[in-house]
């Protein structure tokens, strides 16, 4: 039953962040690398890069959802659903080191009593753990962070526009 209910615990985290992976590819980087795009054109017969002012590049954001661009949409939601699905892999062995490194502390306390010389190595290959956890924790929340740096930028454009 435990291991059922693990099975299912990391289907809806793996659920989880491929569906918001999949919804930030389409709706936000999808429309972003467009108005990229059209910002830079590159004349290809003049041979030269002409940024166009944002007035003429902004309503591409809207032309991101067209029919005509719907292969490239697509291309961006398999894209999002893939880098979703890798940090729902990556946020489920977060979770299970966080558990194991939780029951290695309950285990650790108990065996402080019996044994003297033994807990020092498992205490330090357990601070170890914990220091590489905390390092993780840290790249997630800097990528969390670059991802609501990113959502509020692209709502200050779509204000603008």
């Amino acid at each position: 039953m435990v291991e059922e209910l693990q099975h299912l615990s990391k289907r809806y985290i793996l659920l989880k962040y491929t569906v918001i992976g999949t919804a930030i590819g389409y709706f936000i980087m999808h429309p972003l690398i467009l108005f990229i795009t059209t910002w830079m054109d590159y004349h290809v017969e003049e041979g030269y890069f002409h940024f166009h002012s944002l007035s003429e590049s902004i309503p591409t954001l809207w032309g991101a959802f067209s029919n005509v661009m719907l292969p490239r949409g697509i291309a961006f939601i398999i894209l999002g659903a893939g880098v979703g699905f890798y940090y729902g892999i990556l946020m489920y062995r977060s979770e299970v080191y966080m558990k194991r490194i939780d029951g290695f502390d309950e285990y650790l306390k108990r065996e402080r009593h019996l044994r003297g010389g033994v807990i020092r190595q498992r205490t330090t290959q357990l601070f170890q753990l914990k220091e590489s956890n905390e390092r993780f924790q840290n790249r997630i929340a800097k990528y969390k962070q670059k991802t609501n740096d990113l959502e509020k930028e692209i709502k200050k454009l779509k204000k603008r526009s």
